[in-house]
C-alpha cells in the first residue's frame, strides 16, 4: 500500500497490538441532490472494509485494524457542537485514534456532461490527509489525491440500471480505491 497505516518502529506505539482509525468524509459544497449522504455511506462502508481487508493481508506482524464507528463520531459531533472548528489530530485524539483519514470529496458526479443524465459516467476527486495522533494532538503525516472513475474506460446507457444501484456501485468501488491506499 503506498500510504499504510503502520506505527513507526521506533515510536511510543510500536508495541501496539491494534491500530485504530478514524475516518472523516467530507463533501465539497455545492454538492448535488444524489450525493446527499454520501460522506456518511462512504465513512461506513471504509468502517466496514478495512478491517476486512487488514484481516485478509497475510504479512507477518500485522497488526488487528478497527475504524472508529460512524454512530461514534455522529455521537462525538452531537456533544461537541464547535467539533467543525477542531483539527481532525484533536478529533482522533478524543475518540482514540491512531491514525485519522480526513477525505475531502469534491468534482462528484453520475452522469456524462451533456447527456441529459441518459449516460452515466462517474466521477470523483477525493483529497486525503492522514494524520498519526499523538499524546497531545494529532500531525499530518501524508496527503494524496485520488481521481475516480467509475465504470473504468466505459459509459453505460442510464436507462439499464436504477440510479440508486448505480450510486452503491460507484461508491464500492470508490471505498475500495481509497483503502487500497491503506491496506
Amino acid at each position: 500500500a503506498p500510504h499504510p497505516l503502520v506505527f513507526d518502529k521506533e515510536g511510543p506505539k510500536k508495541d501496539k497490538d491494534e491500530v485504530v482509525v478514524l475516518i472523516l468524509p467530507q463533501l465539497a459544497p455545492g454538492y448535488a441532490r444524489e450525493f446527499v449522504n454520501t460522506d456518511r455511506e462512504l465513512s461506513e462502508r471504509m468502517a466496514k472494509l478495512l478491517p476486512e481487508m487488514a484481516k485478509e493481508n497475510k504479512e507477518k506482524n500485522a497488526r488487528k485494524l478497527r475504524v472508529i464507528s460512524p454512530t461514534q463520531v455522529d455521537k462525538f459531533k452531537m456533544s461537541n457542537p464547535q467539533w467543525k472548528q477542531m483539527g481532525a489530530g484533536e478529533i482522533g485524539h478524543k475518540l482514540g485514534a491512531d491514525f485519522v483519514l480526513e477525505v475531502w470529496l469534491d468534482k462528484m458526479r453520475f452522469y456524462q456532461p451533456q447527456s441529459q443524465n441518459s449516460i452515466y459516467e462517474g466521477k470523483a476527486e477525493a483529497s486525503v490527509s492522514i494524520y498519526v495522533v499523538g499524546e497531545t494532538g494529532g500531525e499530518m503525516k501524508d496527503r494524496y489525491t485520488h481521481a475516480f472513475s467509475y465504470p473504468k474506460g466505459l459509459v453505460r446507457d442510464a436507462s439499464a440500471v436504477p440510479e440508486s444501484e448505480f450510486k452503491k456501485q460507484y461508491l464500492d468501488a470508490l471505498t475500495v480505491e481509497l483503502a487500497r491506499y491503506h491496506v
